[in-house]
């Protein structure tokens, strides 16, 4: 009985040609499903970059290269600085636009009262037959030298208040033409600076984006 156990034992021990060949195929499949899981991983990977990718596509593309692509959009506008530089007045502007992507984008820009003094009249002429000109678009006029000095701190500061209101005038009269002349498309559009990006959150709240390069 000795003898016939350790015989078990050791043929039990050795594979018969079938059995190792069932091992084989099984070994195989096992590659085979450790292959197919692996591509699964990679491309369930792809779609949730690809998705992540979709669902801030601003992070990836700035819109708008200039403030005014579409004038409906600009949304605000304000004149918080003003300098003045060899003996000549520098406004400060800022923009705030409405992008179609759901993004709000800030731009900088600055202009001199002569470049104001161009747009306007280009307003002035294009708009002043059987178009309306906005009724409170009243460009501030110039000033005699002789009688004030264009570099006081006080001259600049009034200057820049009624600058600043000209501009809002501006804007807000979305239905009209004067947006779309293209005067006041470079008034705004020239070496104009993107500041930055912002979007919306889960919350609502306006969050900065950090474009790629």
């Amino acid at each position: 009985n000795v003898t016939i156990a350790n015989e078990e034992q050791l043929l039990g021990g050795v594979r018969s040609p079938e059995s190792a060949n069932d091992s084989f195929k099984r070994d195989l499949q096992i590659d085979e499903v450790k292959e197919d899981t692996s591509k699964e991983k990679e491309g369930e990977k792809e779609e949730g970059e690809a998705s992540k990718a979709q669902s801030i596509p601003a992070r990836l593309v700035i819109e708008d290269h200039v403030p005014l692509s579409s004038p409906e959009l600009l949304s605000t506008v304000c004149i918080p600085d003003a300098k003045v530089v060899e003996g000549v007045g520098f406004y400060d502007i800022f923009l705030t636009v409405d992008t179609k992507m759901k993004t709000q984008q800030r731009w900088s820009l600055t202009r001199r009262y002569s470049d104001f003094h161009t747009m306007h009249s280009a307003i002035s002429t294009k708009l002043g037959g059987e178009e309306k000109i906005p009724g409170d678009l009243v460009l501030p006029a110039k000033a005699s030298k002789l009688f004030w000095s264009h570099t006081s701190e006080r001259f600049v500061e009034a200057r820049r208040e009624k600058l600043e209101e000209y501009l809002r005038c501006l804007i807000s009269c979305k239905n009209n033409k004067a947006l779309f002349i293209p005067e006041v498309l470079h008034f705004f559009n020239d070496d104009a600076e993107l500041i930055d990006t912002l979007m919306r959150d889960s919350k609502g709240n306006l969050v900065h984006i950090v474009a790629s390069p």
